[in-house]
């Protein structure tokens, strides 16, 4: 007798289970003044899961240190202003596949947040590294026309 998989590409396989629960660590959140078990991936996630209260369990989110892109400005005073910052995030119980990942966040000093798979972070730094030469070439044309 022929068997029919009644499995759809959505439900995840117990292999898909062991992949997503790879890298992540248990420990406590806490949860409505309850101390509660979460997966965490500990080895990146900085967040205080077990003192910073959330109100349900799908709220609690995980996400690196940021890294910041200072700008000196003369116009703001001559200090440094924050104009970006990136961190690792995950969320792993997002409806949206992408976001239960690992993820790269950036957002401007605007407030504006673009998520990005890690490949897409990886073409974004590579523009900032163009983005950067070019910005060298007007200090250069610049500097020129002062002299």
């Amino acid at each position: 007798m022929n068997r029919v998989s009644t499995a759809t590409a959505s439900s995840p396989t117990p292999t898909d289970q062991r992949d997503q629960l790879a890298g992540l660590s248990i420990v406590t959140a806490l949860v409505n003044g309850v101390q509660v078990p979460v997966a965490c991936p500990a080895a990146w996630c900085t967040e205080k899961h077990a003192t910073e209260e959330t109100r349900h369990a799908e709220d609690v989110d995980h996400f690196s240190d940021n890294i910041d892109l200072y700008v000196p400005a003369f116009n703001q005073g001559g200090g440094d202003l924050i104009f970006a910052y990136a961190h690792i995030g995950q969320d792993l119980l997002c409806s949206d596949q992408r976001m239960r990942e690992p993820h790269i966040r950036v957002e401007d000093g605007g407030g504006e947040s673009s998520y990005m798979t890690p490949a897409q972070a990886l073409d974004f730094a590579n523009n900032l590294e163009v983005f950067a030469e070019q910005v060298r070439d007007l200090v250069r044309t610049a500097q020129a026309v002062r002299a």
